[in-house]
């Protein structure tokens, strides 16, 4: 399974695939994927701090 994070103008999200459709129509957008959740824990809150 993938993990994709997406951001918004406020937000930072992770998604499973068969969601991120969903969430771009809701304005996110995707800055990246990871295999694992924790990589895409790790990659999300580094966008948080941006």
């Amino acid at each position: 399974m993938e993990y994709f994070v997406m951001e918004s103008k406020n937000d930072v999200i992770i998604s499973k695939e068969w969601m991120v459709e969903n969430n771009e129509k809701a304005g996110f957008k995707i800055v990246g994927s990871r295999k694992t959740m924790r990589g895409a824990e790790r990659l999300a809150e580094k966008r948080c701090k941006l």
